[in-house]
């Protein structure tokens, strides 16, 4: 922090709770991305290989994506996600965006491989995803305790009739069309 404002910058998820302060701005940089809280409760998950959420609670936030010189103020309920070139405001459900806090992993409508990914991030391990249309098109629901072992996970994404999901003695994971 300085004088005139308190910056943060992140590659993960956090959620913040921010004062409103006009004095101080208050800023998170992620992924190309600037979001400025105006007095507000939010969530903004951004890592390296993805592409940046946030999710506004409570209050405003103005999201500004300098890399298509745009600026969006949010309002309570939206989710905005970011790509380099491109970006998608839709009125969510926000407990979806914070269940993280409370210990677990929820996921609604989301393409498998992304499931997929924070999967592999949380357990330390590295997932494999057979290239197939199905696989790579798949929405899922899915809710999981993050408190249980990456065996009971693998079971649970095994209850999908078409997932056949299977670890090696390592840290290696394969998920394939079962047939």
């Amino acid at each position: 922090y300085n004088s005139e404002e308190r910056v943060v910058t992140l590659n993960g998820e956090a959620y913040f709770e921010v004062a409103k302060n006009p004095d101080k701005r208050f800023v998170v940089t992620c992924n190309g991305v600037e979001i400025e809280a105006l007095g507000t409760e939010f969530n903004v998950k951004a890592y390296k290989d993805s592409e940046a959420h946030v999710t506004l609670v409570q209050g405003s936030v103005k999201v500004h994506m300098p890399g298509i010189d745009r600026e969006v103020l949010l309002v309570p309920g939206d989710d905005i996600t970011c790509t380099d070139d491109d970006f998608q405001v839709h009125q969510v459900n926000v407990s979806y965006y914070t269940y993280w806090m409370e210990g677990y992993f929820y996921y609604d409508n989301v393409h498998l491989s992304d499931i997929l990914k924070d999967l592999g991030r949380w357990y330390n391990v590295t997932i494999e995803m057979e290239q197939d249309s199905l696989l790579e098109e798949q929405r899922l629901h899915f809710v999981a305790d993050r408190s249980e072992t990456i065996d009971s996970v693998i079971e649970n994404l095994n209850l999908y009739q078409y997932l056949s999901v299977t670890k090696d003695g390592g840290n290696k994971i394969t998920v394939r069309k079962r047939e």
